[in-house]
């Protein structure tokens, strides 16, 4: 086992050679960005959370990303739909891009000595527990800030309900709040069932609360380190040597809960109530306070053309457009929005009748001459592949070399920086590091973050308290491009085995394969082959979970595997 793990560990920092161009590059865009030389401690899984941490590092701070070292985030295993290569879900790699993965049991004193020692090497705490769980485990604020440790972390603490109140305990994920903080009452068809929103809404909503939080603490805590900057000048100028009220605790502890995110975020419904005592109900596409503000069938089957005519110049123009002048313009009831507000069902009923007389295409050809607010329904396909997305400069969707999955598409950020002076943007839409596959980074937040040495890592990773993922990686040592291109070719043929739906159940599958290509080494290792008992000159790789400490250098040879 030891042997296994120190092989290991020198095959994790030869397959970093590969990557050292992307490192540098990656490094070189982050530090451009606003939030560059700032380290994020992410405890939490799921989505509010980890949407969180993913804005955070869009702008440039390093996440660490700790997980259960078996079965890591929940999401890993939400799906389908999983990509082909490497059964990556779907919706893991949709909130976890620009991070890195480390699989520790922060149960296991061994793990909590390692989460202490990166609290002291990072600014911020986000994790989204059970609130009261971390304290049990000697991890909650008063253990994290104190002072051998870290009083000037940013600890951002995220739960379904708050820390207080009579549903303090109770677990919660986007759905449950939805229906209990009166979202979810207000959604779906007047005559029909309540309804979610199709997205998580609350989840990112909350992500985006605690992003902002975090980004307000950290210009306080900066503008709190000036302040005593000054003051230790200024002392010293007066030759005053008593600094003992200088070190202040600059941290802060921020609480946010889905719950009281998704009160905040019902605005004008919930001032209805609080101004006029008015309950609202569900209007499907429609608003409470505004007519015609929907959507409408065309002649088109299942095609509908959504409509926003805020006020009453709006309205005339509609009306125009639509030939209902002489219809709606010249009665009273339909003069103010108010008015419509009162005659709704009759007013839509007239609207609904014209609009089913033409197709949305001819519907959407006589709107685009006029400037009123207007719209087709469209899918997520449709949206991604429209005109207006693709062809922009600014890219929402960017393709990047995932560990196991290969080549993914994802979304990006969509906020854009340009400073004073210049004309190119800053590179907060550039996905630095795709989503990772689990512990992947286990053993360069070890090495490189914390300074452990290889024994002490040893020692983590065969008491199951650290986990690094399954390795596989071909070392190619050859001196001209004609047997760098044989290799190549044999690389990825071992590679579509390795994923092939052909295996034997049970077979070992690598999480990731990698080829590294040295040029300008004249070393030769055989590769272990195994003959077929036909007459066939081709052989056939063979897979062996058995680490060989000797390999027999062979003129002929060009490959020397290694697996962790």
């Amino acid at each position: 086992m030891k042997a296994i793990v120190r092989l290991s560990l020198r095959v994790e920092k030869v397959r970093r050679l590969k990557s050292v161009k992307m490192v540098r590059l990656a490094s070189g865009i982050a530090d451009s960005l606003p939030l560059s030389g700032v380290r994020v401690l992410d405890m939490s899984r799921v989505l509010a959370a980890p949407y969180c941490t993913q804005l955070l590092g869009d702008m440039g701070a390093e996440i660490i990303k700790i997980e259960h070292p078996k079965t890591g985030d929940e999401t890993r295993s939400w799906g389908p739909p999983f990509t082909e290569k490497g059964k990556e879900s779907a919706y893991f790699l949709s909130c976890n891009r620009n991070k890195k993965s480390l699989a520790l049991d922060i149960k296991s004193e061994a793990g909590k000595k390692v989460i202490y020692d990166l609290s002291k090497q990072c600014d911020i705490w986000v994790d989204n527990f059970m609130p009261g769980s971390l304290d049990k485990l000697n991890l909650g604020y008063e253990d994290i800030s104190n002072d051998n440790i870290n009083p000037d972390i940013i600890y951002c603490s995220i739960t379904a309900f708050g820390n207080e109140g009579p549903y303090v305990h109770y677990g919660g994920y986007d759905v449950i709040v939805q229906a209990i903080g009166g979202l979810m009452d207000i959604t779906g068809e007047a005559d029909g069932s309540p309804c979610k929103t199709g997205v998580a809404l609350i989840d990112v909503i909350t992500g985006l609360y605690a992003h902002g939080a975090i980004l307000a603490a950290l210009r306080s805590r900066d503008n709190a380190r000036a302040a005593q900057v000054q003051v230790r000048a200024q002392q010293e100028q007066n030759n005053n040597n008593n600094n003992k009220q200088l070190r202040q605790r600059n941290g802060m502890k921020i609480d946010i809960n889905l719950l009281d995110c998704e009160i905040a975020s019902l605005v004008n419904i919930a001032s209805n109530y609080l101004i006029g005592k008015t309950v609202s109900k569900r209007y499907g596409t429609a608003h409470a306070s505004i007519v015609p503000y929907q959507i409408f069938p065309t002649k088109n089957q299942n095609q509908y053309l959504c409509v926003a005519a805020t006020n009453d110049a709006s309205f005339a123009t509609l009306c125009e457009i639509m030939d209902l002048q002489d219809t709606l313009l010249t009665q009273h009831k339909f003069q103010t929005n108010q008015l419509r507000v009162q005659h709704r069902e009759e007013l839509l009923r007239i609207l609904t009748q014209c609009f089913q007389q033409r197709t949305l295409a001819e519907w959407l050809d006589r709107f685009s001459h006029f400037n009123i607010p207007h719209g087709p329904i469209q899918n997520v396909q449709q949206i991604l592949d429209s005109e207006h997305v693709q062809s922009r400069d600014f890219q929402l969707v960017q393709s990047v070399e995932h560990s196991s999955a290969g080549k993914v598409s994802l979304l990006t950020n969509p906020v854009q920086y340009t400073p004073k002076g210049h004309t190119q943007r800053l590179p907060i839409n550039q996905i630095r590091l795709p989503p990772p596959v689990l512990g992947e980074h286990s053993l360069e937040v070890l090495e490189r973050v914390l300074g452990y040495d290889t024994r002490h890592i040893q020692k983590l990773i065969q008491d199951g308290v650290v986990v690094q993922p399954n390795i596989l990686i071909f070392f190619f040592f050859c001196n001209n491009s004609s047997n760098h291109f044989r290799n190549l070719c044999l690389f990825k043929k071992f590679k579509s085995l390795c994923h092939s739906k052909k295996k034997k159940r049970g077979a070992w599958t690598p999480s990731f394969v990698e080829y590294i290509f040295f040029p300008d080494f004249e070393i030769k290792y055989k590769l272990k082959t195994k003959k077929k008992k036909s007459t066939t000159s081709k052989k056939e790789i063979c897979l062996s979970r058995k680490i060989h400490k000797k390999y027999e250098p062979q003129n002929t040879g060009e490959i020397k595997k290694q697996k962790a």
